[in-house]
């Protein structure tokens, strides 16, 4: 079980941390290239995973890097850009970076990221609402004045034991003038 709970852990990170990653560079000229490696790792990985969840998750990130893929190669085909011409990358960056919001990328990011909220703030809630019910259903620990009067009468008795345990550990440490073998040697 703990096992399982790991592997969902370590995918939703996965995920947000492409996602992240992947809005970041959503709007650039050179998306179509530098996602070419994850989108293959990821065809990749849907045909190996048997987990059914996991392959739901990566086939719709997979989607959706296609997507943006698509509208950036539009892009450029449209433009005629021109690599080598700074600023024509330069003002094509900028315009792309206005129209980034629009991108399939960064709208399923932005949904993506309003429904984890979500969960985290539901999850914070159920903690506190647990832990609140579990203070209010324990039962005080009511004792009654004989065991307080029986805590006292001990330690009253432990104090005059460990004084009597000094006198008797003195005496057991004490050097000794004279032993057997040192009588022996002589």
């Amino acid at each position: 079980m703990d096992d399982r709970a790991y592997k969902d852990g370590l995918m939703d990170q996965f995920y947000e941390l492409v996602m992240l990653y992947l809005v970041h560079y959503a709007h650039h000229v050179t998306f179509p290239e530098l996602v070419y490696p994850l989108i293959l790792k990821c065809k990749k990985f849907i045909k190996i995973c048997k987990v059914k969840n996991f392959v739901k998750v990566i086939r719709g990130l997979l989607e959706k890097v296609q997507e943006n893929v698509k509208l950036i190669e539009e892009r450029r085909q449209k433009t005629g850009l021109n690599v080598k011409d700074a600023k024509q990358m330069n003002a094509w960056l900028e315009q792309s970076q206005q129209k980034s919001t629009s991108s399939p990328l960064v709208m399923h990011f932005g949904r993506y990221k309003s429904m984890r909220q979500r969960e985290v703030l539901e999850d914070i809630a159920q903690k506190e609402k647990i832990s609140q019910s579990g203070r209010s259903s324990l039962p005080d620990l009511i004792r009654p004045d004989r065991q307080v009067a029986g805590k006292q009468n001990f330690k009253s008795m432990m104090e005059k034991d460990l004084s009597d345990n000094e006198e008797e550990q003195e005496e057991l440490f004490q050097i000794k003038t004279k032993r057997k073998h040192d009588e022996i040697e002589e």
